[in-house]
């Protein structure tokens, strides 16, 4: 299963609708497999009232780029 991404950088808050169901593990995976760098943290937290998997990466580049993954469905 191929999940879309959304990167931005660490001051910039993104949330990716439209997703089902997914596993803190498998936004990593998906996350390893599309980015290069090495991952900092993953959590995931309630933000207004949505579940969403947090994943902070240090790039290549030496910048954080932090992607958000809605963890349930949104409409």
């Amino acid at each position: 299963m191929l999940l879309p991404l959304t990167v931005c950088s660490a001051d910039t808050a993104m949330v990716l609708a439209k997703q089902q169901g997914v596993t803190l593990d498998q936004a990593l995976q998906q996350v390893k497999k599309q980015q290069q760098g090495k991952v900092l943290a993953a959590e995931t937290k309630l933000q207004q009232g949505v579940s969403v998997h947090v994943i902070k990466v240090l790039t290549e580049e030496g910048r954080v780029k932090k992607i958000r993954i809605n963890a349930v469905q949104t409409r």
